[in-house]
């Protein structure tokens, strides 16, 4: 493989990454304004959950 062969190589590489990086920052944009939505609509709903993770987070720490 010569240094052309291989340029070619890495900028198609590089193409199909920034595709799917945006596909992906895509997808993280909308589940981030899906779970302000949630939050919104339910925020005591939601403070018990955050309540519930933390609790539960805290108890596996004490554990390590």
């Amino acid at each position: 493989m010569d240094t052309s062969e291989l340029g070619s190589t890495v900028r198609n590489l590089e193409e199909r990454v920034e595709g799917q990086f945006k596909d992906v920052s895509r997808r993280m944009q909308t589940l981030s304004e899906r779970v302000v939505d949630m939050v919104r609509e339910n925020p005591g709903a939601s403070l018990a959950g955050a309540f519930a993770v933390g609790y539960l987070i805290a108890r596996v720490a004490r554990r390590s």
